[in-house]
């Protein structure tokens, strides 16, 4: 063996189990891999179910781990829409809160909308030269909302429009 690999790690239960915990908590593939001590295409063969190394209750258990990572995106997603988060706090010099200023996520917020509320959601319509149009009422236009996300938002957004299209995929 190379003196610069590392040394082979078997994917025993308890770093399944690690690597459960950490795709749970992180979301990431390759952050639960580095947490179980293996490279990612390790975990990935045993959730694949035309490997010889695939394991039922560790590919059920990952996607238990994902949907909770999702829960919790959703979750958070609906508190920056809703609640808003502490932006700045300011005190007087005897320590008292004199001001607090809370943001708000709109773009969640519509997310949030659309999902619930029909008025909310596009209209499609394709016209007789197959162009599609799409009308939104009382949305502000993606393109400028967008543009007002933080990249903690679009990367929650992109997660849970990557997960809408594996479930829409599913019961297809």
């Amino acid at each position: 063996m190379a003196e610069d690999r590392k040394p082979h790690v078997r994917f025993n239960a308890e770093a399944k189990e690690r690597y459960v915990e950490s795709l749970a908590k992180h979301g990431w593939k390759h952050t639960a891999a580095k947490a179980a001590g293996v490279c990612t295409r390790t975990a990935e063969r045993h959730r694949s179910r035309t490997d010889d190394y695939y394991d039922p209750d560790f590919d059920r258990d990952c996607h238990e781990a994902e949907m909770r990572f999702v829960d919790a995106l959703r979750e958070s997603a609906r508190q920056r829409a809703q609640d808003g988060w502490v932006e700045t706090e300011r005190y007087d010099e005897d320590g008292n809160l004199v001001q607090r200023t809370r943001k708000y996520s709109d773009r969640l917020l519509v997310e949030l909308l659309r999902r619930k509320d029909p008025a909310f959601r596009p209209e499609v319509r394709i016209d007789q030269a197959t162009h599609v149009q799409v009308e939104m009422e009382g949305v502000v236009e993606l393109k400028h909302a967008m543009a007002e996300m933080s990249d903690e938002e679009l990367d929650a957004l992109e997660l849970l429009l990557k997960k809408k299209q594996e479930r829409d995929s599913q019961g297809s």
